[in-house]
């Protein structure tokens, strides 16, 4: 799934669908180990929301 959604952020039709997984997925990794993964959570997520217009 990971490897997946760089391809779906660059095709218009799934980026809206890929933008919310990836942000779905680092949350979940800041649930799971949330001390150790503030700061990549964070800058995933921003950079996930940078590729909607």
């Amino acid at each position: 799934m990971e490897l997946a959604l760089p391809v779906g952020l660059l095709l218009p039709e799934t980026l809206p669908c890929a933008a919310a997984t990836g942000i779905a997925t680092h949350t979940a990794f800041l649930c799971l180990k949330p001390v150790q993964l503030v700061a990549f959570s964070g800058l995933a997520t921003a950079s996930y929301l940078a590729f909607v217009p």
